[in-house]
């Protein structure tokens, strides 16, 4: 009894917080299922492959994407993104500390937060973000244009990202789902070469109904394909949803450790610096960062309740 309790007073903090991940993101595991049906769709749409087979195809290769995505999706990340730790001393000297007091100020609060490394992209765009579960990197022209109190809370605010799992379901979501509609498109184009050898053209029943089928064959296809598309698109729209209450969320976490002016001035400098946030109403479905102004008016809001 003594040692079930015991087991419990583990496993339990362990299932809170996987069941708390899947309840802020929900839609990742919408979006992994509707990758699943689109792509169980293709497949069984084959006449090699029954239900039962395309879905255990599906099932397989899923799990071998989520797998590769888990154990090398940050290492995949940071070499496509170009990304090095600090060198020079003068690098070192400038951006670790201020990096180590955003880290240490969120740890005393966030105890569970994991470790985190800071690095640098060689590049001269003003840009930050987080990889994976233990990388946030900032650009070269993010270290030149930002002031320490700026950086520290841009830094903050991705920090928060890692911690509330944000950027390990978006690893999951482009390498794993990227890994596994390659998959599938694989399976699929042999599977579609594989039809070609096995239709007998000199078969006279073949000829009489080659054509037919062949006209049916592509309208289904041609149906669950844009079929797919459509369910997709509405996902992804759904997706940039939530990541935009996410980008809210990291804020207010700047903000509880105490970062929340430097952030809300590099945001102002990123407002004077942008183009205009004027978009098309398509484009804005699909924007993953709320307005900056948004942004800006909601720390302003939590900075007043605090006065």
């Amino acid at each position: 009894m003594i040692g079930g309790l015991h087991m419990w007073q583990i496993i339990y903090p362990r299932l809170k917080k996987v069941a708390l991940f899947c309840l802020s993101h929900w839609t990742y595991i919408l979006w992994f299922l509707l990758y699943f049906m689109g792509s169980f769709l293709i497949l069984s749409s084959n006449r090699f492959m029954d239900y039962g087979e395309a879905f255990i195809t599906c099932v397989v290769l899923y799990m071998i994407s989520i797998a590769v995505a888990l154990t090398c999706g940050e290492f995949v990340q940071k070499l496509l993104n170009g990304v090095r730790p600090p060198e020079t001393s003068r690098e070192k000297d400038y951006l670790l500390p201020l990096f180590n007091d955003v880290y240490e100020d969120a740890k005393e609060l966030y105890s569970d937060l994991p470790r985190i490394k800071i690095f640098i992209i060689d590049n001269l765009s003003v840009n930050a973000f987080a990889l994976g579960t233990h990388t946030v990197a900032v650009t070269q022209g993010a270290i030149n244009t930002f002031s320490i109190e700026e950086l520290q809370g841009i830094i903050a605010h991705e920090i928060a990202h890692i911690y509330y799992g944000d950027t390990k379901s978006k690893m999951l979501n482009e390498i794993g789902n990227g890994l596994f509609s390659i998959y599938v498109l694989f399976v699929d184009l042999f599977l579609k070469v594989l039809d070609l050898f096995f239709i007998d053209l000199d078969d006279p029943d073949t000829k009489d109904t080659s054509t037919l089928f062949r006209a049916l064959f592509l309208c289904l296809r041609l149906i669950i394909n844009l079929s797919v598309m459509v369910t997709l698109f509405l996902g992804n729209v759904l997706l940039s949803g939530n990541e935009r209450k996410n980008e809210l969320r990291a804020d207010r976490f700047a903000h509880s450790i105490g970062h929340d002016e430097g952030l809300k001035n590099a945001l102002y400098l990123l407002q004077k610096m942008s183009l205009g946030e004027n978009m098309r109403f398509i484009d804005r479905m699909q924007q993953n960062h709320p307005r900056i102004s948004k942004r800006i008016e909601k720390l302003e809001e939590l900075q007043e309740q605090e006065q």
